[in-house]
């Protein structure tokens, strides 16, 4: 659904069968006309129209040359009888752009598509004489503020038909004329940095300026602060959210979260629509989200359509409007770009890789933050620089040309970290899949160096597999080799479980998990047995944090196999951020052996070959499957430490300290193995 919404107009000649056509509307613009040229009455057309809301009409032209308008709940079915008498029919409504192209397909000798301009009402809504200075001023300002935006026509003519559509209700009402019920509820729809935060804040400044609400007031939230971790918490919330917000505008920041969040999520939406309901003449609610997901949240509750009856689409910058927003960020940071600059971030756009998660704008001040930071670096060198050099911000400062020398900068980092990789015993599934992904990110670094555009790069992982398979060690090598190449500012890694995640007092919502998930931004999250986080309140603060840093953070979510499946399933946000998932085998005793090996001997102690076929004795002697694995041979290795030292002398010698033999490791086996696993129960509050 990405892009802006169009204006379309279908034409159907008759042809002496009967017409049948799918019209798709976009969300909040449910406005169908029909034109309708020849077959006279007394004996017309039947046009029968079933939308998929439930509901079914019979129009019927009434002269040669006809018009009329049809309120759609949803997306329509029109069909019109075979006749023999020659006619036109036209349609225009607003559809998105891919809805565009399927009917451009059907064209046909009767069939013409065509893309009308918008339908902009003529210059801004007139302000009505009664309000006072202060609102005519705010609406006056945010106006203006609007004009200003970059780009986004479509949107611009859409908050218009909404100003001055209620002008026109007040206009009724203040001659006491009957006046339909509308809601003023919206829906925001756009990728990340498309604008739509702005332009709700400017909404709330024109709502108040144009007297549609009390108060000059907008109350941001986002879904953590929405949904409660206990049964019954989640309604006090959102009522409190209400609360602050009566009077004015609420604003919901990714409202598709309250569908995802498995837990709760729909506690809060029967509550929003409660006060909704309660405080319809009191309350405006704009609720933002991804256009894809916002059309699932709708659907979510029957009540929601109802009530946002007005959705804004918001579309992806192009590459010109992108470089128009650097030139603008730039002045109003006391900074002077010429044309050069703005025409290299032109450039970088065009050629750089845009995904469903491209950030646009914020994209835009990433790469200006970043050209800062080198500003910065470079005038603090100079001894007494002029005031021009401190506002001038050059090419250099934007694209560094020594990026391509700083390529082989960190290469034996990266050479250490696929060394230490491949070091590692057994995995060679593992290591294969591990060391494609960062084979893939090294391309997109002598990519991006030679301005092509560069391949998407996985960043979450979900490693399943038992216990003692090596997921930890695998997720700092790729910690390391993430760092190296340029991808990870810091490489580190921060290890997290369900309890690290949540808090269990009252009013903290939320507020553990992320400021655990943040300590790992420029690093790796690695959420351990990832699964019992099925069903708490981490998930919300983890899916919002993994999309506001999704440039910045890499997630590694690890636990055994079957329950990191149901992980996947309990949100339909996590299967769509985890799309890779690398399976970790258990050891087998040959691999189990050569652990015991190669950690015994990495602390100097002699290994016969006795003391190997003792432990491979051992672990034939057990179940494997309630063994661990090499965790279970390090615990093993550290008991024999145990009975070494505890048979050692006043005075021992270097060779009785640092050998082990066969009887050092008998009976070990069943003293190391862990009870069995008896299923995975969701967390319930």
């Amino acid at each position: 659904m990405a892009g802006p919404s169009k204006l379309v107009r279908v034409t159907m000649r008759n042809r002496g069968e009967s017409i049948s056509f799918e019209v798709r509307t976009l969300p909040g613009s449910r406005n169908l006309v029909l034109g309708w040229v020849g077959q006279v009455a007394p004996d017309p057309t039947e046009i029968t129209l079933s939308d998929s809301g439930g509901r079914s009409r019979v129009v019927t032209p009434r002269d040669r040359q006809w018009e009329h308008s049809v309120e759609l709940l949803s997306d329509a079915h029109l069909f019109v009888p075979r006749s023999d008498r020659p006619f036109v029919l036209t349609l225009e409504y607003r559809v998105h752009p891919g809805e565009l192209q399927r009917i451009r397909k059907l064209e046909a000798d009767h069939l013409v598509v065509e893309e009308l301009p918008p339908t902009a009402p003529s210059g801004s809504p007139e302000l009505p004489e009664s309000l006072s200075a202060d609102r005519r001023k705010v609406a006056s300002e945010a106006l203006a503020e609007l004009d200003e935006l970059v780009g986004l026509e479509d949107v611009k003519v859409m908050v218009r038909e909404i100003l001055h559509a209620e002008v026109g209700r007040q206009r009724r009402e203040a001659l006491s004329l009957a006046t339909a019920v509308s809601s003023r509820h919206l829906i925001l729809t756009g990728a990340p940095g498309t604008g739509k935060t702005v332009v709700a804040r400017l909404l709330a400044k024109l709502f108040w300026g144009f007297n549609l609400v009390e108060l000059d007031q907008l109350v941001e939230v986002g879904p953590s602060e929405l949904i409660g971790k206990y049964v019954g918490a989640t309604a006090p919330l959102v009522d409190e959210a209400v609360d602050r917000a009566i009077g004015g505008v609420l604003f919901i920041d990714e409202a598709h979260m309250l569908h995802y969040t498995v837990l709760y999520g729909q506690e809060a939406v029967t509550a929003l629509l409660r006060n909704m309901e309660n405080h319809q003449r009191r309350l405006v609610v704009i609720a933002a989200g991804y256009p894809d997901k916002m059309e699932e949240f709708l659907d979510s509750d029957p009540g929601l359509r109802g009530r946002f009856t007005r959705v804004i689409a918001f579309p992806d910058y192009d590459d010109d409007s992108l470089g128009e927003i650097f030139r603008r960020i730039a002045t109003s940071s006391d900074f002077d770009v010429d044309d050069e600059v703005v025409g290299a971030v032109v450039k970088h756009f065009n050629t750089s890789h845009r995904g469903p998660q491209f950030a646009n704008a914020r994209e835009v001040r990433n790469l200006f933050g970043a050209a800062c930071d080198r500003h910065a670096a470079r005038v603090g060198q100079l001894r007494a620089p002029s005031v021009e050099q401190l506002r001038r911000l050059e090419l250099d400062d934007v694209f560094p040309r020594n990026a391509s020398r700083n390529l082989d900068a960190s290469v034996t980092a990266l050479d250490e970290a696929l060394a230490a990789l491949q070091s590692m015993v057994g995995l060679s599934s593992v290591k294969y899949e591990v060391d494609t992904v960062i084979k893939l990110a090294r391309m997109n670094r002598w990519r991006v160096a030679s301005d092509l555009v560069p391949a998407r790069v996985t960043r979450h992982f979900v490693f399943s597999g038992p216990p003692g398979t090596g997921k930890t060690t695998v997720a700092e090598h790729v910690a390391a080799a993430f760092r190296a190449l340029g991808v990870l500012k810091r490489g580190h890694v921060v290890k997290a479980t369900r309890d690290d995640l949540n808090e269990w007092s009252v009013g903290s919502q939320g507020e553990r998990a992320s400021e655990i998930i943040r300590s790992a931004v420029d690093g790796v999250l690695f959420l351990d047995e990832a699964y019992t986080l099925i069903g708490t309140p981490a998930v919300v603060p983890l899916l919002e944090l993994m999309e506001e840093y999704r440039d910045r953070l890499v997630v590694v979510a690890a636990g055994y196999s079957q329950e990191m499946q149901l992980f996947l399933d309990s949100n339909a946000g996590l299967r769509s951020r985890f799309t890779k998932v690398i399976e970790f085998p258990a050891y087998s005793p040959e691999e189990l052996v050569e652990i015991f090996e190669v950690t015994a001997r990495s602390e100097q102690f002699v290994v016969s070959d006795e003391v190997l076929a003792a432990v491979r004795a051992e672990l034939d002697s057990i179940d494997l499957r309630h063994f661990g694995n090499a965790r279970g041979v390090r615990t093993m290795y550290e008991r024999i430490v145990e009975r070494i030292a505890g048979r050692m002398g006043e005075s021992p010698t270097v060779t009785e300290m640092s050998t082990i033999l066969p009887e050092d490791v008998r009976g070990l086996g069943s003293a190391t193995t862990v009870p069995p696993r008896f299923g995975f129960v969701p967390w319930t509050a």
